[in-house]
């Protein structure tokens, strides 16, 4: 899990990764025989060796300029979460409706829903839980020409009615971590579809720790990675 692929000066901006810091993850993964996923890409996982979902939430404009180019120049796919109100309201934060349009039309991103307003769903009703499903997947779909598959629950928080509704609207829910720093974040397709957790990659997060994750174990990464 990231959220902005830029550079700060700021040592506690962990919501921060820089370019380089990031293209680095990028050839590790690579050079380790990694393949990165889309969740799309879940229906044919037998198939697919040493999977990774790269996701990157709120839509940041960074994530246009930056992370885009990287993915490319390394093939790797990301699975990007957007705001729907927030697309073009601060252009230098978050991306344009256009640019989000120009990322999902690469081959290596996935344009996905963090709802219309990035409200904390357990916080609503039913209904206005259910409206910022369906009017995040209907805004999307017209944006990119795709139907989104996967909501990422703002801030993580979701309730029964968000899990009772989920499946009319989505085939996956994304949670933000459960254990930090745990091996419990890791999601197997028997899990529950509704609560996929993720590991947050931060600024301070060592190339040795990110090895460790996405290797699904602890055993000898860190000897492993310089």
């Amino acid at each position: 899990m990231y959220h902005c692929i830029q550079w700060s000066e700021n040592p506690n901006a962990n919501l921060l990764v820089d370019p380089p810091t990031f293209e680095k993850q990028l050839q590790y993964l690579k050079e380790n025989g990694y393949t990165t996923i889309f969740f799309e890409d879940l229906w044919n996982i037998e198939n697919i060796e040493k999977p990774v979902i790269i996701t990157a939430d709120d839509g940041y404009q960074d994530n246009f300029l930056y992370m885009l180019p990287l993915l490319e120049q390394y093939q790797c796919k990301a699975t990007v979460f957007i705001i729907c109100d927030m697309m073009g309201e601060s252009p230098a934060l978050h991306m344009s409706a256009e640019q989000a349009k120009q990322m999902g039309e690469s081959e290596y991103v996935s344009i996905q829903s963090h709802t219309v307003s990035h409200t904390k769903l357990d916080s609503l009703s039913y209904e206005a839980q259910q409206q910022e499903m369906e009017e995040s997947k209907r805004y999307i779909t017209r944006l990119t020409g795709k139907e989104p598959m996967t909501l990422c629950y703002p801030s993580g928080n979701e309730n029964a009615d968000t899990q009772a509704m989920l499946q009319d609207y989505y085939r996956f829910g994304v949670k933000m971590f459960r254990d930090y720093g745990g091996m419990n974040n890791t999601y197997n397709t028997s899990d529950d579809p509704g609560l996929v957790y993720r590991f947050f990659v931060e600024k301070q997060t060592p190339l040795s720790l990110f090895g460790e994750w996405v290797a699904h174990r602890n055993e000898g990464s860190k000897n492993e990675i310089s």
